[in-house]
């Protein structure tokens, strides 16, 4: 009987091993980091870190979702308040402009969502963390030239842990919840054993239901450029993961897309490609959030998605941590790269080189 316990117990211990080195190398800890880009950056100061960066084409500016999050988290009160900020990519001197410089609302924004009506109506969907309210809401404004006006808060007890949002209509969005578990240790189990608690909710306009579930850490969320297809990222499985959407609206799995990084926010390109601003290092990512000293590297990855299994990763760009830390939005407009942070207080605006044609067939 000792023979078995003591073997059951080896087993056990076999096992743990394995699964802590599995996590530690899932999490990038035995990762080298080996900065490069092929092209040129600039600092550009903001009030706090642009957690997720959108493109207006047509106007060619960007729209920079910010916040002091490191004293939100803190529960402290914040001297300057969570907001939108705007930046004219036509200027190559200009700087961010408060889109809410008057707005009342306790605002601590998180993903984005542009959408444009049939009337051309220009609206923009922001993920609050408003500590008022009991459940996470989805703030819903009107872009008018530099500003925001305010229309709604859209609130349902299915929207726990909301991360990113994404428009489909001018009151449709699925949103995703990261987490089942809001705090405490049941939340950190289910980060380290990337538990499959994660989920996508669809809101039609009136009420919300469970568009797909069993995703570990739902984070940023897309739609294809063709409005079939939705990408959601899972940092914690290092994966892109790609559905079609239903005439119900639930979400259909077509395949995983293994990137190998902590995948953050998704942006797309004019050519439909997806942009993801990316944690390489997750733990180093964990103590940055705690404490501003601590480097995280930052990391762009470019995906060239055309059709189930016809895809290419590639690495645009990569750092220590030095220029910029914790980057978790990238997007690219013409040879535009935008690379905003959770915390750090700056975006980087890089100017890429021109690249050879993609390599996948037309």
């Amino acid at each position: 009987m000792k023979k078995i316990i003591s073997r059951v117990l080896t087993f056990a211990l076999f096992f743990l091993v394995l699964l802590v080195i599995k996590t530690l190398y899932d999490a990038g800890v035995f990762k080298s980091i080996k900065p490069h880009f092929a092209g040129s950056e600039k600092v550009v100061k903001t009030a706090g870190g642009a957690e997720d960066i959108i493109i207006n084409r047509q106007k060619e500016v960007a729209y920079l979702s910010v916040d002091k999050r490191r004293t939100t988290l803190a529960g402290k009160p914040t001297p300057t308040p969570g907001s939108i900020y705007y930046l004219d990519l036509k200027k190559p001197d200009a700087t961010p402009v408060n889109m809410l410089p008057d707005f009342k609302r306790e605002f601590h924004p998180h993903g984005m969502s542009y959408f444009r009506t049939s009337s051309g109506k220009e609206l923009l969907f922001v993920v609050n963390h408003s500590k008022l309210n009991t459940h996470q809401t989805i703030e819903k404004f009107e872009i008018r030239d530099t500003q925001l006006v305010y229309l709604e808060s859209i609130q349902h007890n299915l929207m726990t842990s909301p991360n990113d949002v994404v428009a489909v209509g001018e009151r449709q969005f699925y949103v995703t919840n990261d987490h089942r578990y809001l705090k405490g240790w049941l939340r950190t189990m289910e980060d380290y054993l990337k538990l499959p608690l994660g989920s996508v909710n669809f809101y039609d306009g009136k009420t919300m239901k469970v568009a797909t579930s069993g995703i570990a850490y739902a984070n940023g969320i897309n739609i294809s450029s063709n409005k079939k297809m939705i990408f959601v990222a899972s940092p914690t499985n290092g994966e892109v993961i790609v559905y079609t959407r239903q005439p119900d609206h639930t979400l259909e799995l077509v395949e995983t897309i293994k990137v190998h990084t902590g995948v953050d926010n998704i942006e797309l390109d004019e050519k439909g490609h997806l942009w993801l601003g990316c944690h390489p290092k997750l733990f180093a990512f964990v103590a940055h959030q705690k404490d501003s000293q601590k480097k995280s590297p930052s990391q762009v990855i470019e995906i060239i998605y055309q059709q189930e299994g016809i895809y290419e990763v590639k690495e645009v760009y990569l750092n220590n941590g030095n220029s910029l830390s914790g980057s978790s939005a990238a997007v690219a407009y013409k040879d535009h790269l935008l690379i905003g942070g959770v915390f750090d207080k700056k975006v980087l605006w890089c100017k890429m080189k021109p690249t050879t044609k993609d390599s996948l067939p037309k």
